[in-house]
């Protein structure tokens, strides 16, 4: 896979087990970049593309762009809703498990006629109930409890790696808010998921020696460092 971003002359291979790092000095050239990976993630026109060997990939299919860690969440709307449709289709390829859930309607039913009769006003109601207004109902969720932010980093990334089949996650600025330490174990970590890391930086943060740096200079000479290891 290839991450494209032309207006910077950048085209870089994703290579399994190595963290690739660009860092873009010019602020407004930096900002641009952030704004072209903000409409690509929202699923509007953008001059950043990832590619493969047949060609251009739709971006949210294989990658997550992340803009700060305190936005995350586990049970965010696109996640909840692949995740009621995983179980509906683990449910209602058991039959037994299928027979309870038209009991639970059955009971709901009669529970809204008995109220109807009891009410001295001319009521009616719609029931168009399935299984996933039932997750709703319960507010069936992902527990995720974190003590540190990378703790809750790593839940967040083996969530979207399970359920949404994301492969790809792009941070922006992460190394303001991780010690060295806490890098080291957040690549480990995606190593054996098999996740591959992305970093955007605006300036030159010294890397651990899994990192191949690219550095857009102001004056637009892309400089390439490679890798000292993988991991």
């Amino acid at each position: 896979m290839r991450l494209i971003y032309k207006e910077l002359g950048l085209e870089i291979e994703l290579i399994e087990n190595q963290v690739e790092n660009i860092v873009v000095e010019s602020p407004k050239l930096y900002s641009n970049m952030l704004r072209e990976l903000w409409n690509v993630q929202q699923g509007l026109t953008g001059a950043i593309k990832l590619a493969n060997e047949k060609g251009e990939c739709k971006f949210s299919q294989y990658a997550k762009a992340i803009f700060t860690p305190f936005s995350i969440d586990c049970n965010e709307k696109r996640i909840l809703a692949k995740l009621y449709q995983e179980l509906r289709e683990v449910i209602f390829e058991d039959s037994a498990f299928e027979r309870s859930f038209e009991e639970v309607k059955s009971t709901e039913l009669k529970f809204l006629y008995k109220t109807i009769e009891k009410s001295p006003y001319n009521l009616t109601f719609d029931f168009d109930y399935d299984i996933t207004a039932l997750f709703k109902l319960a507010n069936l969720r992902i527990e995720s409890e974190s003590d540190s932010l990378l703790d809750g980093l790593i839940d967040y990334l083996r969530t979207v790696h399970k359920i949404l089949n994301i492969d790809i996650i792009i941070f922006v600025g992460i190394k303001q808010y991780l010690e060295e330490e806490e890098l080291y174990n957040l690549f480990e970590f995606c190593r054996y998921e098999k996740i591959q890391l992305v970093l955007l930086d605006n300036h030159f943060i010294k890397g651990l020696p899994v990192e191949a740096m690219h550095i857009v200079d102001k004056d637009l000479c892309v400089i390439e460092l490679a890798a000292q290891a993988t991991r």
